[in-house]
Order: C-alpha cells, then sequence, then structure tokens
C-alpha cells in the first residue's frame, strides 16, 4: 500500500472528502469498474481499447495494467468509479476490497479503505460493500476508496444500527422433538429410545455424534432424520 498509512488526507474524514469533491462534478456518469472485472483478458483488452487509450496499452499487457489504465483514464477526466467487494479488515485498523473473481485474495490491486471510513460505518471483515474509489495516489500502489455508498445492500446509516453478531443473544431450543415412535417402525426404534433418554434434542439444536468407525453413527444419523 506505500506510503498510505501516512497519508494525511486518509487519516481524516475531512482529508477523504477533499479526494472525493473533484469526482462530483454534476452531469459525470460512473464508471462501473465490476463490469471490467469480470471480463476475460482479451475481452478487457477491446473494452480498454474502445476508451481510446491504445496509445498507452503495452504490447502485452497484463490483467493489472489494464485496470490501471482504466482507473487513470477516470482520474484525467475526474469521473467517480464504482467498485463492490467483500471487505477484508486488517488489524490495524484499515482494510480491503477482495473479489470473488479473484478467490477472496489480496491483491496489489485490491482497493485500500482508510481507517477513518471503517470506524464511520462499524465495517466488519465479510461485509459486502459498494462504493466510489479513485486511482492510484502517489503515496500508493493500490486505488483508495472514498465513499461508501451501500452495505450489505443498504445505506451505510442502517448497516450502522445492525447488531454485531458477536452481540446477539443466543435462542436456545425450547421445543423438544421426540425421536421414539412406535414399535412397527422400519429403523431401530430402540436408539432412538435411547437418544431421547441420554441427549434430547429440540428444534433448532446442534450436535455432534463422536464414536469409533463402523458403529452405526450413519444408521442413527438416518433414523434420527426419519
Amino acid at each position: 500500500i506505500g506510503q498510505l498509512l501516512e497519508c494525511e488526507q486518509c487519516k481524516s474524514e475531512e482529508g477523504v472528502e477533499s479526494l472525493l469533491q473533484p469526482l462530483l462534478e454534476p452531469g459525470k456518469d460512473r464508471v462501473n469498474l465490476d463490469d471490467y472485472l469480470s471480463l476475460n483478458l482479451l475481452d478487457l483488452t477491446d473494452q480498454v481499447r474502445a476508451l481510446g487509450l491504445d496509445e498507452e496499452l503495452p504490447s502485452a499487457p497484463l490483467r493489472e495494467e489494464l485496470i490501471d489504465l482504466v482507473l487513470d483514464s477516470a482520474h484525467k477526466t475526474s469521473t467517480p468509479v464504482q467498485l463492490s467487494g467483500i471487505i477484508q479488515v486488517m488489524e490495524d485498523g484499515h482494510g480491503f476490497i477482495l473479489q470473488q473473481k479473484e478467490d477472496y485474495r489480496l491483491k496489489s490491486q485490491s482497493a485500500f479503505i482508510p481507517e477513518c471510513l471503517v470506524r464511520k460505518y462499524g465495517l466488519k471483515t465479510g461485509h459486502f460493500i459498494q462504493g466510489i474509489i479513485r486511482s492510484k495516489m502517489e503515496e500508493s500502489t493500490c486505488p483508495v476508496m472514498l465513499r461508501v455508498d451501500e452495505v450489505m445492500g443498504k445505506s451505510p446509516e442502517e448497516a450502522t444500527r445492525v447488531t454485531p453478531f458477536t452481540e446477539l443473544t443466543p435462542y436456545y431450543p425450547l421445543r423438544r422433538m421426540y425421536l421414539e415412535t412406535h414399535q412397527e417402525v422400519e429403523w431401530d426404534n430402540v436408539a432412538m429410545r435411547v437418544v431421547d433418554l441420554v441427549s434430547p434434542v429440540g428444534f433448532g439444536q446442534r450436535g455432534l455424534i463422536v464414536a469409533p468407525p463402523r458403529t452405526g453413527k450413519t444408521v442413527l444419523q438416518q433414523g434420527i432424520a426419519r
């Protein structure tokens, strides 16, 4: 990420807003980077040529070089670039946008999310977010996200009101599931009676069967399922 952690503009919401303002001129259409990331190398090259960037195109371009050309072209014309993906929050507080097409691996072109935006919206690892990014800054080697528009398909303000999973109250099973039925059933009704006595099961409960191989664990599961 270069010197992004030392960049003063990325340390505060006001600084990030100052970087965003030139991209918010009225009448500007957004470039959806997701459309480019979903293309294979040949189609991506054709799309870059369609933007009139033939002169800057390397003879054997890499995927990252093509994406850089798209971002640089949008930055020169002050065009906002929209990107969505899964966030990974690092120990230092900042985050990165990961893509499903890249198997959620952290790459050199993964968009950087400043710590101030992560704190402002309470972003957690695994959130699907969408926002506006800009091309690489002088201090960086990766794009930078300047505004978060959606979190998990909702507005960022709504997302901040969602209780984190670790703070939720566990809800335990309240309704008993009786596994024993009657004597004429096809499966082992005696084993189901033993389960009812030794380890009662409720609706919504999770359990683990621990036993040596070839001792009937699967048959026991079949009886519970029936």
